[in-house]
């Protein structure tokens, strides 16, 4: 009889550790899911070297309504003196496809900005490699500020992967956001707050 006893306290010893440490993880990923929902979004009011402007997808040789968003913002920005150089990121779909910097780069010119204050990278596929080859060329020409433009949950997790590559950024988020309707922005916000965990979780295990 004891040794059950001993094992029945055991089990339960078990039981409230899981769920101390459930609870645990529940409050960090609220808390995380707050930070990234609340994150300085329109700060933009300082100058910097350039915008970078985050890929999203292009509709054959178009913007998407979500990029032509954030290009248009990018564009903006540069029109009110924000900022010298529009670094455009971005790579290929498809292999007859031109690219999505290239795509925001020839929009961006139609829309009246000087070609010359245009910088692409044309390689990336996800956000961090967004980040570090808009990084490599910001390095080229001597850029160290930078405002980051992109939807309005995006920006955290974003922000948090320049300052690992250690980029001063300042965010400022498009008007809008990428999805319509509570329930898309709240799927798109929890999915956001989970990829910044496991970002932040691939840096303290580096």
């Amino acid at each position: 009889m004891k040794i059950v006893a001993k094992l029945i306290k055991r089990i339960k010893q078990i039981v409230i550790a899981l769920l101390l440490l459930l609870f645990a993880a529940l409050i960090f990923f609220t808390y995380t899911v707050y930070t990234v929902y609340s994150y300085p979004r329109d700060k933009a009011v300082i100058k910097t070297d350039a915008v970078i402007v985050l890929g999203a997808a292009a509709w054959g040789k178009n913007p998407s309504p979500v990029f032509k968003e954030r290009i248009n913002h990018a564009i903006r920005l540069y029109d009110a003196g924000m900022c010298r150089y529009i670094i455009f990121t971005g790579g290929k779909g498809g292999e007859d496809e031109p690219g999505e910097s290239v795509i925001a780069r020839r929009y961006a010119i139609k829309n009246g900005v000087n070609e010359k204050f245009i910088l692409i990278e044309n390689k990336s596929r996800t956000t961090e490699e967004n980040i570090f080859y808009a990084g490599k060329i910001a390095e080229k020409y001597g850029l160290k500020t930078f405002t980051l433009v992109s939807d309005p949950y995006h920006l955290k997790r974003a922000a948090v992967i320049a300052e690992f590559h250690g980029m001063t950024v300042y965010p400022s988020a498009t008007p809008t956001t990428r999805f319509k309707g509570s329930e898309k922005k709240l799927e798109f916000l929890i999915r956001e707050s989970y990829y910044l965990i496991l970002y932040k979780i691939g840096i303290a295990l580096m």
